[in-house]
C-alpha cells in the first residue's frame, strides 16, 4: 500500500478521534499532536508521505541529471554522424561519383540549399524583416492591481493554499 493511500486510510480512521482530542487540548497544537501520536498512527502516516515526497524529489533530480548527461552524450553522437557524413561526401567527391548504392544505404551528393549568412543589428532592419513579440507583463500588471489600478482582463484572486515541506 502506498504512502498516499495509507494517509487517506489513516485520515478516515482518525477523523473522529482527532475531533475528540482537539476538544480536550483546545488550541494547543503541540499537545494535540502529541496526544494524537500516542493514540494512533496519524503522525507516522504524515511522516511516511514526507519521506515519499523526498524520495520522489531525489528521483526527479536524478532523472534530470541523467537527461542532461544523455543529451550531452547524444550531441557527441550527432557530431560523429556529421563528421562521418562529411568524410563520405569528400570520399565520393574524390572518386568523382554523385551516387553510390550500398546494401545498407544509397549515398547521394545533393546540391546545398541556400543558407542565410550574417548577423545584422535588428534595429537597422525594416519592420517587415523583424519579429516583434507582444506579451503582457504580468509582474507589472499584478503590481498595478495591488495598487488599486484597474487593468482590463485581469483581476487578483487568492491563490490556492500550498504546503511547505522544510527539511531540517
Amino acid at each position: 500500500m502506498g504512502a498516499l493511500h495509507e494517509l487517506t486510510e489513516t485520515a478516515r480512521e482518525t477523523q473522529a478521534l482527532a475531533v475528540r482530542i482537539r476538544e480536550l487540548c483546545g488550541e494547543d497544537d503541540t499537545a494535540f499532536l502529541d496526544t494524537l501520536d500516542g493514540e494512533c498512527d496519524a503522525v507516522e502516516a504524515a511522516r511516511r508521505v514526507v519521506r515519499w515526497i523526498l524520495e520522489q524529489g531525489a528521483s526527479a533530480d536524478a532523472v534530470r541529471g541523467l537527461a542532461a548527461t544523455y543529451t550531452a552524450r547524444a550531441g557527441v553522437y550527432d557530431e560523429r554522424i556529421a563528421g562521418a557524413k562529411l568524410a563520405l561526401l569528400r570520399y565520393l567527391d574524390m572518386l568523382g561519383v554523385k551516387s553510390m548504392p550500398l546494401p545498407e544505404a544509397t549515398l547521394s551528393v545533393r546540391a546545398g540549399t541556400p543558407k542565410l549568412v550574417g548577423e545584422p543589428d535588428p534595429a537597422f532592419l525594416p519592420d517587415k524583416l523583424v519579429r516583434i513579440t507582444r506579451a503582457p507583463d504580468k509582474v507589472l500588471i499584478k503590481q498595478m492591481l495591488q495598487q488599486g489600478e484597474a487593468v482590463d482582463g485581469f483581476t487578483l484572486s487568492n491563490g490556492e493554499p500550498t504546503l511547505a515541506v522544510r527539511v531540517r
